[in-house]
């Protein structure tokens, strides 16, 4: 997929297009360019209440290219989207209880025993992309005690998808089991010694 000529507008490209994909789930008999409209109107007011906070520019409506690039995306998206979702068990936007300091937390994707994190980025996948999805293994572990099996990063810019066993993934990197992980992330957000 060609670079999107300008990066300022990956934000509401990316946002649309996940809204798409998750309209076309969820809204079954909808007309396509009315799941696209209620998709764009719902990341425009999202991404204005963000970026509120540092300046009032608005957003404007995308274009012809743009709307291409969403088809493409949420296409993308919603295909994945089809290839896990095992026993109609697939949850757009799930929500993690904060534990510690950390606070409440909205991902993308899960199903019962995955994790799937969206990086509509032009880089390769970094060690961060899997430090966010571990911090959701680790409040979801600590919610229902159940752990993701794996975890499952996709770009929809460059149709890269990266699945990772997470005990293998933890094992890995730390040598330690994935519930031993876990309690050792609950000491560190919970407890006073953040610094040490």
């Amino acid at each position: 997929m060609a670079e999107i000529n300008d990066p300022t507008r990956r934000d509401i490209i990316a946002e649309t297009a996940f809204n798409v994909a998750t309209l076309r789930f969820l809204a079954t008999g909808m007309a396509y360019s009315e799941i696209l409209e209620t998709a764009e109107s719902v990341a425009t007011v999202q991404l204005e209440a963000l970026r509120n906070r540092y300046a009032k520019e608005k957003i404007s409506p995308l274009n012809t290219t743009e709307i291409e690039e969403v088809d493409r995306a949420q296409n993308r998206i919603y295909e994945f989207g089809l290839k896990i979702n095992h026993n109609n068990n697939l949850i757009f936007k799930p929500t993690f209880s904060g534990h510690g300091f950390i606070h409440l937390c909205e991902g993308d994707l899960r199903t019962d025993r995955e994790i799937v994190e969206f990086k509509y980025v032009s880089r390769n996948f970094r060690s961060s992309d899997l430090k966010q999805t571990l911090v959701y293994c680790c409040l979801n572990f600590f919610e229902d005690k159940n752990s993701f099996e794996r975890i499952i990063l996709v770009n929809p810019f460059r149709g890269a998808i990266l699945e990772v066993r997470t005990d293998e993934l933890v094992n890995a990197c730390g040598g330690v089991s994935f519930d031993e992980f876990a309690y050792r992330f609950s000491y560190y957000v919970c407890s006073g010694d953040v610094s040490r």
